[in-house]
């Protein structure tokens, strides 16, 4: 399972960059919107820790049509890495989620209620005597 960043607040300049590109999820380089996710990294550094990066991908057709410059996403992450970061990329709840319960009424007719269900054999009759569409309309449909 994927791991969430470190609090913002105790990260290097780097670490900074890195979690905020994360967060934020899409990204718009050389005029192309592109998603921006965690690289899945199996490789470590040299302390042990898991090599960091990330995955920067648009659609193939757009990736045909445009090319994304690595000097485009470089000037997008050196100018990311100078943008104030106040945590407005929180997910916050709109409200706090609770039950509700609501009653259920009926205004038509209630079909009686049997103690031995069983399945009877689709017939005319049924099709018929529905109550929300008119028996005229359905026999035209078998005409």
């Amino acid at each position: 399972a994927a791991q969430p960043p470190p609090p913002l607040a105790a990260m290097s300049t780097e670490s900074l960059c890195w979690a905020f590109g994360v967060q934020q999820r899409v990204a718009v380089i050389d005029g192309v919107c592109v998603e921006v996710r965690r690289h899945a990294s199996k490789r470590l550094t040299e302390d042990g820790e898991e090599e960091r990066g990330l995955f920067i991908a648009c659609g193939a057709k757009v990736a045909s049509k445009v090319t994304i410059t690595v000097d485009g996403i470089e000037a997008y992450f050196n100018a990311l890495a100078g943008a104030p970061c106040d945590g407005g990329l929180v997910v916050k709840r709109p409200f706090e989620e609770s039950c509700v319960s609501y009653p259920v009424r009926s205004s038509g007719k209630l079909l009686p209620l049997s103690a031995s269900p069983g399945v009877e054999a689709p017939g005319p009759e049924h099709l018929l005597g529905g109550e929300f569409c008119g028996r005229e309309l359905v026999e035209n449909l078998w005409a």
